[in-house]
């Protein structure tokens, strides 16, 4: 199974996902939420957008899985 999708890390605060960054960008910079003015380390948002990203693909896996287990057992 091959999941090949674009995910964009959403504003731990509002959801939004456009973010102001400055240069040059490093883990210790903090970046702020265009929509909202959120500021947080980017370190962080990129956990936050690991953690995003894991639980759409653990979502993924499980409905395919079933599907699979319903044609396995028909």
């Amino acid at each position: 199974m091959e999941i090949n999708e674009n995910f964009s890390i959403p504003c731990p605060e509002c959801g939004g996902t456009d973010f102001e960054v400055p240069e040059p960008l490093e883990d210790d910079s903090f970046v702020k939420c265009a929509q909202c003015g959120f500021e947080v380390l980017l370190a962080d948002i990129k956990e936050h957008g690991l953690d995003k990203a894991r639980e759409h693909v653990t979502d993924q896996i499980q409905k395919q899985l079933k599907k699979e287990f319903r044609k396995f057992f028909k």
